[in-house]
């Protein structure tokens, strides 16, 4: 996915959803970042999922392993993010 730095955005709305990073685009790849070690999926995220028309979300957490927490919902750890072929 190619992308100019223009193209991501913070996204919030007066009810309370945000998410950290949308991507628009072909892909609309939504992001959001957690500290936490075993991340979950929360209403907000499905909200935006439903919002923004999301093909998928990642979280961004500083564990050690990819883990699918739902159709659209992947946790991705922040350390193997570097190689990723978005």
């Amino acid at each position: 996915m190619e992308t100019r730095p223009r193209e991501a955005y913070f996204y919030a709305v007066h009810g309370g959803v945000e998410l950290d990073l949308f991507i628009p685009g072909k892909l609309r790849l939504g992001v959001e970042f957690k500290r936490q070690d075993a991340p979950k999926v929360t209403k907000s995220m499905r909200q935006a999922i439903q919002d923004l028309d999301l093909e998928t979300l990642w979280i961004v957490y500083p564990g050690s392993r990819a883990i699918q927490l739902d159709d659209k919902i992947h946790a991705k750890p922040l350390s193997r993010l570097a190689g990723e072929d978005l």
